[in-house]
């Protein structure tokens, strides 16, 4: 998954130089680059979203607006954010630019290409091979030993 992450980071990359040193206008080298700049809000929201659970507005404002510059784009109304919970997708918008992030259940959040919502991989549900956490000792797992507490551990810090 990586290396198709890093492929098509190369390819975007490559094309945004070929189309500099082509004499295209700075207005098409400032939209990729805009877009470029959106597809990481939008990811960290939909992940905050839909992989962390979170709420949206508390996922906005300590995950996705990130630094001065993000937060003022926001109030002002200049980058705005759409969240379709029925389709599970996250739509970043900022002078008329956007970019898409959609969750795919096990696989989490996944950055979409402008033309599409389907990714780049056939989404597939992950089966855990792991044992129950009830059933493997604390740290690794959830159970807990079954010896007294040390005296010198205050038992009421611990509820």
């Amino acid at each position: 998954m990586t290396r198709i992450i890093n492929k098509v980071f190369l390819i975007t990359l490559s094309c945004l130089v070929s189309l500099s040193s082509q004499g295209q206008t700075a207005d098409s080298t400032e939209v990729a680059t805009a877009y470029l700049a959106l597809n990481g809000p939008a990811k960290r929201y939909c992940s905050a979203i839909w992989v962390s659970e979170r709420e949206p507005a508390e996922a906005l404002e300590n995950s996705v607006l990130l630094g001065a510059g993000l937060v003022e784009l926001h109030n002002s109304g200049e980058l705005t954010f759409t969240v379709d919970s029925e389709r599970r997708i996250v739509t970043a918008t900022q002078a008329g630019v956007t970019a898409r992030a959609r969750h795919f259940g096990d696989q989490g959040c996944v950055i979409l290409r402008p033309e599409t919502v389907q990714p780049l991989f056939t989404p597939r549900s992950v089966v855990s091979s792991l044992p129950e956490a009830s059933s493997v000792p604390w740290p690794m797992g959830d159970r807990l030993p079954n010896t007294a507490i040390p005296d010198n551990i205050d038992v009421n810090l611990l509820d």
